[in-house]
C-alpha cells in the first residue's frame, strides 16, 4: 500500500470526507487531496493526524497498526465540588493509576518497536556488506567510474533486489546478485 493509499484509507476508516478530514486535521481540502496523491504533509500536520488517533509511522512506513490508542484526558466532571479533601484525593490517585497503565503500556509497546527494529537492522547488516563488497570490486574494474551518487544509487538498487523478509537466511558477498 503507497503512503497516498493510507492517508486514503485513514480518512475512510474514519468515514469522512476529505472536506471534513481536511477541516479536523486544520489544512485545505487541496492540501489534503495532494495527502492522497502522495505528497508528504508537514510536522504539525502530522501531529494533528496523532492527536486525533491516527498512527503517523503507519501513515508514513505501512509500518504497525493504523490507528493508535490515545490516552483519554482527566474526567473534570469526576472531580468533587464539595471541597472533600478525602474524596479529592482519591480522585487523584485514580487518575494517577490511569495514567500510570497508559504511560506502562505506551512504553512497553515502544520497547517492543525498539526491539523489532534493531532485529530488522541486525538481519540487514549482512546484506549491506554484501553490496558494498560487490560495489567495490565493481569500482576496481578499470573501466568503471562512479561517483559517490552512482555507488549509493546502486547499492539501494541491489538491496531492492535482494528484499528479504524476515526469516530468510541473508546472502553472502559470493552470492549471485540479480543482473541490474
Amino acid at each position: 500500500m503507497t503512503v497516498s493509499n493510507r492517508f486514503r484509507s485513514l480518512r475512510e476508516k474514519w468515514c469522512l470526507s476529505q472536506t471534513d478530514m481536511a477541516s479536523r486535521v486544520g489544512v485545505t481540502r487541496n492540501s489534503w487531496q495532494r495527502y492522497e496523491k502522495g505528497e508528504l504533509p508537514n510536522g504539525e500536520t502530522l501531529l494533528r493526524l496523532a492527536e486525533l488517533g491516527g498512527n503517523v509511522q503507519w501513515l508514513l512506513t505501512g509500518q504497525g497498526p493504523m490507528l493508535v490508542e490515545t490516552v483519554a484526558p482527566p474526567d473534570v466532571a469526576g472531580i468533587p465540588e464539595n471541597g472533600d479533601a478525602r474524596a479529592v484525593l482519591s480522585y487523584l490517585q485514580t487518575e494517577n493509576a490511569r495514567l500510570i497503565v497508559a504511560l506502562s503500556q505506551a512504553q512497553g509497546a515502544l520497547l517492543a518497536e525498539r526491539t523489532r527494529r534493531q532485529q530488522g537492522l541486525a538481519e540487514m547488516r549482512p546484506l549491506l556488506v554484501a553490496c558494498v563488497t560487490a560495489v567495490d570490486q565493481l569500482k576496481q574494474q578499470p573501466h568503471v567510474q562512479m561517483n559517490a551518487q552512482q555507488t549509493a544509487d546502486l547499492i539501494l538498487i541491489m538491496l531492492k533486489q535482494m528484499q528479504l523478509t524476515p526469516g530468510d537466511t541473508p546472502v553472502g558477498p559470493d552470492a549471485p546478485l540479480a543482473t541490474l
